[in-house]
Order: C-alpha cells, then sequence, then structure tokens
C-alpha cells in the first residue's frame, strides 16, 4: 500500500495544528465479497435494523435469529443453507431475563451457553473499592463491548434491543449527533466481522415513505446496511410479515418473509414459526392506509380485466403494454393481487401467462402474446 501522509502531532499550544489528508488508492484495496450471516438479509461486519410498532414481534424475531446462530440452524429461505454456529450478545434493557428471555430462547431450541445477555458496564472506584453497575451507553462504552467480544470468543452477532436505549446523552433527532455515536458502532463491527441487529422503534406519521418511518433522525437508516420491516398482514391479523425497507448489499428483488407467533403442543411459551410462501407485499404497501382505494389501483384493475377479458396474455407483454400506458409494476402488481390473477407458465419451458381465474388454464399459443 501507498505510504499516507505522515500525520503531523503539534504538542505547543500557542502553534496551529497541520492537518494533511490521509489517501488510500483504490488499485490497493482487496476485492472482496459480501459476508452475510443469513443470506441477503443480515450483513456481518454490519449494522442492520428492525423496525416496526410495539407487539408485533421483532423481540421474538431478534431471539429466533439468535437461537439459529447459536445452533446453527439453517434460516427459514435458505434451509440448505451453511450457518456455523457461534456466540451471541445480547443487550435487552425492556425484556426480563428470567421470566421472558430465557423462557423465549428455551422455546426456540437455542443453545444458551453461547447467548451472552450484556446486563450493563461495571465501573470500580479504587479508592472506595466499590462496584457500580450502569446501563451500556454507545457513546461511550464501545470498548467495553469490544471486551466482551474478547473475553467471550467466536460472537457472530450482536443484538440490540432497542437501540434507542443506549444513545446516552446522544439526542437521536440530530443527524450529526446521531451520526458521530453510529459510525465507532460501524466500525467495530467492520473490524471484529460480527452482525450487529438493533431493533428500533416507528413514528405515528403515516403516509409516508417506509424509511421516513423510523423513529428518530434518519442518520439510523443511513448507517444500517439492511433495514427490515416487521408489520401485520392486513388480511390475517394473526400473521406477522418481514419486509424489506431497505437493503443496498443484496439483489433488488429479494422478497419479504411471513411468519407466526405461536405456541407448540406442549409448550407454555410462544415462538417464531415461519411460512414458506414468498412475500411480494412491499414495505410502502403494508404501511399505506388500509382504507378505501387509490384511483391508480382502481385504475389499473379497470386496465388489467380489459387485457384478460377475452384471453391469457404472456406477462412480460403485459408489463410493457401497463407501461406504455402509464401503469407502474407496483400497481399491476396490486391489481393482479386485488383480482386474483393466476400466473403459470405456458407449457413446457415457456414463458409465464396470466389469466383471470374463470378462464382455461391452457390458453393457444396464438393468444398469449398480444403484440
Amino acid at each position: 500500500m501507498r505510504a499516507a501522509p505522515e500525520l503531523t502531532v503539534v504538542t505547543d499550544s500557542t502553534a496551529d495544528i497541520i492537518a494533511t489528508p490521509v489517501l488510500e488508492c483504490m488499485a490497493d484495496v482487496e476485492p472482496r465479497s459480501v459476508e452475510w450471516l443469513w443470506p441477503y438479509r443480515l450483513a456481518v461486519g454490519k449494522l442492520n435494523l428492525i423496525m416496526g410498532d410495539p407487539d408485533l414481534g421483532k423481540s421474538f424475531l431478534t431471539l429466533d435469529i439468535a437461537s439459529r446462530v447459536s445452533m446453527g440452524r439453517p434460516w427459514p429461505d435458505d434451509l440448505r443453507g451453511r450457518n456455523p454456529a457461534g456466540n451471541v450478545i445480547v443487550l435487552s434493557c425492556e425484556d426480563d431475563p428470567g421470566d421472558t428471555i430465557r423462557p423465549r430462547l428455551d422455546a426456540c431450541s437455542a443453545d444458551v451457553n453461547c447467548i451472552h445477555l450484556m446486563r450493563g458496564v461495571n465501573l470500580y472506584d479504587p479508592e472506595t473499592r466499590r462496584n457500580t453497575l450502569k446501563q451500556f451507553n454507545m457513546e461511550v462504552d464501545l470498548p467495553t463491548l469490544e471486551s466482551a467480544l474478547d473475553s467471550i470468543g467466536g460472537v457472530r452477532l450482536v443484538i440490540i434491543d432497542p437501540i434507542g436505549a443506549y444513545c446516552g446523552n446522544v439526542n437521536s433527532h440530530k443527524d450529526a449527533e446521531v451520526r458521530g455515536m453510529l459510525g465507532p458502532l460501524a466500525d467495530l463491527a467492520a473490524r471484529r466481522s460480527v452482525a450487529v441487529l438493533a431493533v428500533c422503534h416507528m413514528n405515528k406519521s403515516g403516509g409516508q415513505h417506509a424509511m421516513y418511518r423510523l423513529t428518530g433522525s434518519l442518520a439510523f437508516m443511513a448507517a444500517a446496511r439492511c433495514v427490515w420491516l416487521a408489520c401485520k398482514d392486513r388480511d390475517d391479523p394473526a400473521k406477522r410479515l418481514l419486509l424489506k425497507v431497505k437493503n443496498n448489499l443484496a439483489p433488488a428483488d429479494i422478497g419479504g418473509l411471513a411468519f407466526r407467533i405461536t405456541t407448540e403442543i406442549g409448550q407454555e411459551i410462544p415462538c417464531v414459526f415461519w411460512e414458506a410462501e414468498q412475500v411480494t407485499t412491499t414495505a410502502n404497501d403494508a404501511l399505506g392506509e388500509p382504507e378505501g382505494e387509490s384511483a391508480g389501483l382502481t385504475e389499473a384493475k379497470q386496465w388489467l380485466l380489459g387485457m384478460l377479458s377475452k384471453c391469457p396474455v404472456a406477462a412480460v407483454e403485459l408489463k410493457k403494454l401497463a407501461a406504455g400506458d402509464g401503469i407502474s409494476v407496483r400497481m399491476l402488481d396490486k391489481a393482479k393481487d386485488a383480482l386474483k390473477v393466476i400466473a403459470e407458465p405456458n407449457g413446457f419451458g415457456a414463458k409465464w401467462s396470466w389469466r383471470l381465474p374463470r378462464q382455461s388454464s391452457t390458453p393457444a399459443p396464438d393468444t398469449v402474446k398480444l403484440l
């Protein structure tokens, strides 16, 4: 690596401090792939967030994730993938360790020997020989967290639930202060190759893009590489959805997942049960106003009914025609779901076509394409 200009440290308080640039030529940077804890969902060496309203299962989710790491169990959407077992550090100030956290971990069949709750930071005064326990503060206590990583060893995941409780004197609504706090946390995650997963609450402002619904400064969203929304399924109140809000490291088409929080036979404590389906609902759609129907969706439904009224149509052609008529792919998909349109391949190796439920499932070859 090319030597960076040497920094000049001036100890004379009357002299001016000399600032020089610290440069690194990109030719000297070794390219590498993103390392994933949960493939395409939680990244190693990065800050990851789960946001959502209260009582929607965010803490259940984090403990399910912790249990999978502790046991090396596969991820729900990657059952044949590799997930090496490792240790987990949990910071949680809202749930009791004895009657909540431990029972939930047991319900998840976690290896509790691999999961360590950081209760706080011990301050020892050598003069009085007294110990004082204080709450962990991300602003000043990251060295203590790094000491915990050293003492435990093999830590793959650090959970902070919720992140707002560990901000100390930092004003969580001021970008500069939040960036100053999260920067060292992100550096620690990268340097120690651990995934940091933090839980965030949401504000009450409806009708906004999902990125702006996170409580506090937008700097939380900017600092995280992967952000997920936990919310209810409007069509099934007992079902929960885990939807992408931001993920600039994974493929753009990574979908959401569905889960339920239920109790197994013979157990008293509920836990997370994942469903096999891939969810196409977006975070923005899930947070939209449930009452009524937008004019755009009404128009898209009428358009799609007209296109499919006589015969099935190739999906790729429908999307081209919709774009030409000013209908977005997202709105077209919403219309498809609302009309319960069936998508299926038109024969072996053929392109997919869409049809109305009442239509024949085997369209003639010349009816699949309109152009």
